[in-house]
């Protein structure tokens, strides 16, 4: 039974390397260029942070599932999805929260 388990765990497992790989990635680049933009370094790890956080929610839940009893099923795959939803919702304000518009650039000069 315990090689059972083992297998089912590494099976899981499998299919969420590529995204806890990216979140880690993800983690390192924000820390190393936290000196040159530090706003858009902010916003990246925490949003990072959270996709590792979801993935590995959803890595560990079936573990503790049958001692967490059936009403914690839907809010643990709901509180995994807000934190995927998160984290992406702070990687777009990253990504565009600090671009200046093309407006704005030719005012400055």
């Amino acid at each position: 039974m315990t090689t059972l388990v083992f297998l089912a765990y590494f099976q899981m497992l499998i299919w969420h390397v590529p995204a806890i790989l990216v979140a880690i990635v993800g983690i390192i680049l924000a820390l190393r260029r936290w000196q040159r933009h530090p706003n858009v370094s902010q916003l990246t790890l925490v949003a990072f942070s959270l996709l590792l956080a979801s993935r590995l929610i959803a890595i560990s839940f079936p573990f503790w599932q049958p001692t967490a009893g059936s009403y914690a099923i839907p809010i643990v795959r709901l509180s995994s999805l807000l934190l995927l939803v998160a984290s992406q919702g702070l990687l777009i304000a990253a990504i565009f929260g600090w671009r200046s518009s093309p407006n704005t650039l030719e005012q400055g000069n």
